[in-house]
């Protein structure tokens, strides 16, 4: 880290070997010393008097450098940077429609649709092999998605007529960071990342650095969300004098499921802090140094977890189209609809009611707080299942009109 050091820019600050200190010269955080009413620290090592940025053998960790030794080589020299990356996304798009309409009877009809999309696409990484230090948007990626539709009309005479539909909805999107089929962690020496064959958890915690690129595996990856929608619906149409009648209903059953753990690998943050000069902090400290010394800043890791929610919408309708006028035609109808709660598979979910302070836990759920985080936070375990009311009042009127005031001029509302 020599070339970080700026001899000629003392910053008037003596170590603790009475030595001045420089800009961008690193320490020992291991050997800082109190001095008056604050710190002064002790460099790595001198050469012909003066401090040389050298951390010597004994003050490398080992996994330190194994994770240092990923960053490729460098492939150019500008201000502040000496890598150039190109990384190459390849994509492939494979989609389909099928329809058929059908006439059953003299008084039926129908038409059947499948579509069909599959996009698969690999997005590269800034960095070649384990280094990898690519973000959310970057690993393997598959968008598949399946729909189809079916209509069936009865015509029971001239004025009643019925209508009955089904559609799918069906989508999956999955992202997976490179490497996710590898136990790297394992095979370079990271202790405690956990992995298991088939959950794509493969890979490195995500390494950042508060002056040099990130390394490791993305966070929030694997990431695999799902999607499934019916519907279900009626209308049944009576035209009688100058009234056209309609009313039906619709049902809608949805699940909807995201596996996205935040910190699957785990991940770790790396700053100057600890090699910085502790007698005039700022003025010193490498992220990289600290990284070669195995002094992180933080970390987080968090377990995998899938979350999976299912609800259900229904709706009645009743609407009339009246010819009250030659030129007047009144839209007059009514629907309700009930949009039921979120539920959550095996009731995984819990919400802070602000209200009364306590946490809200789904009576037929098993789970319990941590001992330190039950003594500090109140639990309700008598909440529904959904932690939420459901609402019973969406009623929607609806009145509208279209006249001709004249041959050329139409008012309408609705």
């Amino acid at each position: 880290f020599s070339s970080s050091l700026d001899l000629t820019s003392p910053t008037g600050v003596l170590d603790c070997n009475g030595q001045p200190t420089y800009q961008g010269e690193l320490f020992d955080t291991t050997q800082t010393q109190p001095r008056g009413k604050g710190y002064c620290g002790v460099p790595f090592g001198y050469a012909n008097g003066a401090p040389n940025n050298v951390i010597p053998a004994s003050k490398i960790d080992s996994l330190g450098n194994t994770l240092i030794n990923l960053f490729p080589n460098p492939n150019a020299s500008g201000v502040g940077y000496n890598y150039l990356s190109d990384p190459v996304t390849t994509q492939t798009a494979n989609q389909g429609d099928v329809r058929i309409d059908q006439v059953l009877t003299q008084h039926d009809s129908a038409f059947y649709r499948f579509s069909m999309s599959n996009t698969p696409e690999n997005i590269g990484s800034p960095f070649p092999g384990y280094a990898d230090g690519g973000g959310f948007f970057d690993g393997i990626q598959q968008i598949t998605a399946y729909s189809g539709a079916a209509n069936e009309v009865h015509g029971f005479s001239m004025h009643k007529v019925n209508e009955f539909r089904f559609g799918f909805n069906w989508i999956e999107t999955s992202r997976y960071q490179a490497n996710s089929g590898q136990n790297v962690s394992a095979l370079i020496g990271f202790p405690g990342v956990p992995y298991a064959p088939g959950t794509n958890n493969g890979g490195l915690p995500q390494i950042t650095f508060s002056d040099a690129s990130t390394i490791g595996s993305p966070t929030f990856l694997p990431a695999v969300e799902k999607q499934t929608t019916y519907q279900f619906s009626d209308t049944f149409t009576l035209i009688a004098g100058n009234h056209t009648w309609k009313f039906g209903g619709e049902m809608r059953p949805e699940h909807f499921s995201i596996y996205e753990p935040a910190d699957p690998r785990g991940s770790m943050s790396f700053s100057h802090v600890y090699t910085d000069n502790a007698g005039d902090p700022g003025t010193g400290g490498n992220s990289l140094a600290a990284l070669l010394t195995g002094q992180p800043s933080g970390g987080n890791i968090n377990n995998l977890n899938n979350i999976d929610y299912y609800r259900h919408t229904f709706a009645l309708f009743l609407q009339d189209d009246w010819r009250a006028l030659p030129n007047l035609t009144l839209n007059l109808g009514f629907r309700y609809e009930l949009f039921s709660p979120v539920y959550s598979k095996n009731n995984a979910q819990a919400n802070f009611n602000p209200v009364t302070g306590n946490l809200d836990i789904p009576k037929d759920s098993n789970v319990s707080l941590t001992p330190t985080l039950a003594a500090t936070l109140p639990v309700n375990h008598n909440a529904s299942d959904a932690l939420i009311s459901t609402d019973y009042k969406d009623f929607s009127p609806r009145v509208g009109l279209a006249y001709n005031a004249t041959k050329r001029l139409a008012i309408q509302s609705a």
